[in-house]
């Protein structure tokens, strides 16, 4: 009969291939653990990181239309609009349109950052967020769209009696309210407000989750 002792050696032999695998399972699942938590973490950064350029471009795109629509004029930005012979003597709406028209260009780069933007945003935060996109393309395109749209109706204007007269005009005057800015019932300023609030919305739960992990980390867990 052998002794406890030589049986409890030949019973660690035994076990010693199961102690080994249960050591590698381990050491795998560290190694996998410590992967997807890197994993996690660079992408919640790369998120923060197109989440706050996003943000700042948006109000960069913000501040150009708003700027594009101040219906104040600067002393720099009165200069002499070359006319037709034929043209009327009231053009205070060819001369606004031609105003938009130019300081839209000096902000075009802005438009054409935050458009590369939009899809770096979406491929990383999902497509159910196009619409804020969709919504601010609209707002953009539309004020070189009303610029040149009052130039023409303006000029077919002219020529037209009755019925037709009155429609351009009241297409003219509706292009007019987009190059102007008003007041807060403004459909421009309402747009942009509700493409804020939806971006903001998108883009919460990344610095919300940033924050919590700095809490986390800097929370003091002794008395």
């Amino acid at each position: 009969m052998s002794s406890p002792t030589v049986g409890w050696v030949l019973n660690m032999i035994q076990l010693a291939p199961l102690v080994q695998a249960l050591s590698v399972i381990a050491a795998c699942w560290a190694i996998i653990a410590g992967i997807n938590a890197w994993k996690r973490e660079y992408i919640g950064k790369r998120q923060i990181d197109l989440a706050e350029q996003t943000l700042a471009k948006f109000f960069e795109v913000k501040d150009a239309i708003r700027f594009i629509r101040n219906p104040l004029v600067r002393i720099d930005e009165v200069k002499v609009r070359a006319k037709s012979p034929d043209e009327p003597d009231e053009s205070f709406m060819l001369s606004r349109s031609y105003l938009a028209l130019e300081r839209y260009a000096t902000k075009e780069a802005v438009f054409i950052d935050f458009r590369i933007l939009q899809y770096k945003f979406l491929a990383s935060f999902g497509y159910q967020h196009q619409g804020i996109f969709e919504q601010m393309s609209w707002i953009i395109d539309a004020i070189p769209h009303a610029g040149q749209s009052i130039w023409f109706t303006e000029r077919l204007s002219q020529d037209a009696v009755g019925e037709a007269r009155d429609v351009m005009t009241k297409s003219r005057d509706m292009m007019l309210a987009i190059l102007l800015e008003s007041d807060e019932k403004d459909e421009i300023v309402l747009k942009l407000a509700d493409a804020q609030k939806k971006l903001e919305a998108a883009t919460r739960p990344c610095f919300e989750e940033a924050m919590a992990s700095y809490n986390l980390l800097t929370k003091k867990w002794w008395s």
